[in-house]
């Protein structure tokens, strides 16, 4: 028996994990973080609460990564703080995977790791695992084939056709299917809904070249950090034009540090300048390569949109390319990013009026191509919101997938495969876990529910002064924050004193300094509710005199 247990990916864009199950032996594909929307105040990314995961479905031994995208890998510097997987891995992801570990948490992760090979099976347990090399927008992408002493599964996450790689990978997923069948196919939904023609690097290479050639100022490109067929453009293009380029974001640098390390950046002839530099240069000669396509928070777009990055300045016919596609979540934050440097004068060139952007997700079309080339017995969409996978499940229904063998699971939802059947088990509730921006350090759901209220609601502090002698009440002080101050507002404090000092009578309460304090703040947030219909942040304490 085979069971497929998604942990995030579905119905959400980001937080990729997959635990497969075969008799009691569990293996990881992948452990992404989702990066939230701006209600999740101060919070970088989301991730499972790894203990949790680990107390609910057992150890994991073995960690399967795809490819070396935040939204499949950014758990796995906190995952190696729960436990100890190895991580079978590409070149690219690998060294990834490396560097984050080191900026964020410290840990060594060279003892997990282990190189792939993309066409050498990998067997572990009852699994046999072979990474079939795939076209998407990093390098070394992968699918996963996996076989059981039963089943034969593809894993395809994260990929586009009509590149490079298409013809090799569609060959040899034809051969597999001829060879071993194909019983479950997981695949990537992102475009499923989108049925326009997939844009080819070339056609993006000749748009970004119109761009540099009535560029009457400086250039500046903003893109994925990943995307090295998009850097390697820009660095040709500043190379044909006889421009300087200069890189600017910690992202960016490291995804170029990698990519030359690995041979995947071509050279650059001398045309890459330290930021030391730009004072050298009219600004005419300059293009930028910058972080914040998304407009993450801090990201040097971002910054340069509020006119405080501390290199480049927007001036009036300055260009801005942003070659990158919008996140879904992220679009009101990029048109802000984009009005902001729009009103300081910069022309815009985004993939809504220029195609300067080329997705790394196959669309529908292609999807459609890909699952009548499987022919898979059942299907589990992946990778995409609820619009996403149910659209991915039409067309796998047209391709001759039976309706009653396709699933659109949720998060821990876990469904099982035996003898050509399948049946749905318990839900495993799996917590999560949030990245504090700002201290870097992972918390828990009621700082997030706190700072919620204290956003949307405001705070109200109770301080109360009590005789430890006597063990009497001395005096009760509340104030608020957000709050509009009139008399309804004075009449509900002065309310909420004479309850607090009626609780606090009670000897058990008034003695547990733990019961005072829930006793306050519950009994705070009670009345606020009654006349206002929400409950503030509420900040208690107890001072002994």
């Amino acid at each position: 028996m085979l069971d497929v247990i998604p942990i995030g990916g579905v119905k959400e864009i980001g937080m990729n994990m997959f635990i497969l199950r075969c008799n009691g032996f569990n293996i990881c594909i992948d452990a992404g973080v989702i990066f939230p929307s701006s209600q999740y105040f101060g919070i970088e990314s989301i991730m499972p609460d790894y203990d949790d995961l680990v107390s609910k479905i057992g150890n994991i031994n073995f960690l399967f990564v795809t490819h070396g995208h935040e939204d499949h890998i950014g758990g796995i510097p906190y995952l190696l703080k729960s436990i100890s997987p190895v991580i079978y891995v590409a070149p690219y992801a690998k060294e990834l995977i490396t560097a984050k570990c080191k900026i964020s948490t410290g840990i060594n992760p060279k003892k997990n790791l282990r190189t792939i090979k993309f066409g050498e099976p990998i067997s572990e347990g009852p699994f046999t695992v072979e990474y079939l090399k795939v076209d998407h927008s990093i390098p070394d992408s992968g699918a996963l084939f996996i076989r059981t002493k039963d089943l034969n599964i593809l894993y395809a996450s994260d990929f586009k056709l009509g590149n490079k790689e298409t013809a090799d990978f569609l060959d040899k997923v034809n051969t597999i299917k001829n060879k071993y069948g194909v019983d479950i196919l997981l695949s990537d939904s992102t475009n499923a809904y989108d049925d326009t023609e997939s844009i080819p690097d070339n056609m993006v290479f000749d748009n970004l070249n119109q761009c540099f050639e009535r560029a009457e100022e400086k250039i500046i490109v903003t893109l994925f950090s990943s995307n090295i067929e998009r850097i390697n453009q820009v660095i040709k293009l500043s190379k044909k034009h006889n421009k300087r380029l200069f890189i600017s974001g910690n992202n960016l640098k490291l995804h170029m540090n990698i990519g030359r390390k690995l041979g995947y950046i071509e050279d650059d002839g001398g045309c890459i300048r330290p930021e030391t530099e730009i004072k050298k240069y009219k600004s005419k000669n300059c293009v930028f390569l910058l972080t914040g396509s998304q407009a993450e928070r801090n990201s040097a777009i971002v910054r340069l949109s509020y006119g405080y990055h501390p290199q480049i300045k927007i001036s009036e016919k300055d260009m801005v390319i942003f070659s990158s596609s919008k996140i879904p979540g992220n679009e009101k934050t990029i048109m802000d990013a984009i009005n902001r440097l729009s009103e300081l004068g910069a022309i815009i060139v985004y993939p809504d009026i220029k195609d300067v952007h080329s997705s790394g997700h196959a669309n529908s079309r292609e999807l459609s191509h890909f699952i009548d080339l499987v022919k898979p017995k059942f299907f589990i969409p992946l990778h995409g919101e609820y619009l996403h996978l149910k659209s991915h499940v039409e067309l796998a229904i047209k391709n001759g997938v039976s309706p009653d063998r396709c699933f659109i699971l949720n998060s821990g939802e876990k469904i099982s495969f035996k003898g050509g059947h399948t049946f749905k088990g318990e839900l495993i509730d799996v917590k999560k876990l949030y990245l504090d921006s700002d201290s870097n350090e992972l918390v828990d759901k009621k700082i997030i529910k706190s700072r919620m209220l204290a956003a949307l609601h405001g705070v109200v502090s109770v301080t109360v002064l009590m005789d430890k002698k006597k063990e009497v009440i001395i005096d009760v002080e509340i104030s608020t924050l957000g709050s509009v101050v009139n008399k309804k507002l004075q009449d509900l404090l002065s309310g909420i004193k004479k309850k607090i000092k009626e609780a606090l009578k009670d000897k058990e309460i008034r003695k547990d300094k733990s019961k005072s304090l829930m006793e306050i703040e519950n009994l705070t947030k009670r009345e606020f509710r009654k006349i206002y219909q929400d409950k503030p942040a509420v900040i208690v304490q107890v001072i002994l005199v």
